[in-house]
């Protein structure tokens, strides 16, 4: 149950570092002038 846990928690975490990414990537986009 543990491992379980840690795992959920580990891709809940992979998860949000890619929104964060894919926020910036957004937000770069929105500062390109082209």
């Amino acid at each position: 149950h543990i491992l379980v846990l840690v795992e959920s928690v580990a891709s809940g975490h992979k998860r949000i570092k890619m929104r964060e990414r894919l926020g910036d990537k957004i937000e770069e986009v929105q500062f390109d002038p082209y």
